[in-house]
């Protein structure tokens, strides 16, 4: 799980991860992952997006090579 210091986070947009990776939960405050959020994060192996995040903006997980699951909310209303 990560810390909320490991995100940066903009008006509710989740604009940076810069966490060690693993297994990811977005936290509360964040309504939507901003473009290239977690671009090329080689250590990131699943994340957890709460119903809460409505928007996952393009590129979030590019580069993102052992990333193996994502949980998705069911109120996304834009990937």
């Amino acid at each position: 799980m990560s810390e909320n210091m490991d995100f940066s986070i903009k008006y509710g947009t989740l604009v940076k991860y810069q966490g060690p990776g693993g297994e990811v939960v977005i936290p509360k405050e964040v309504t939507a992952i901003g473009e290239g959020a977690f671009w090329a994060c080689e250590t990131l192996t699943s994340i957890v997006i709460p119903d809460w995040v409505k928007v996952i903006e393009e590129q979030t997980f590019g580069w993102c090579e052992s990333l193996e699951r994502v949980t998705l909310p069911a109120g996304l209303t834009r990937i």
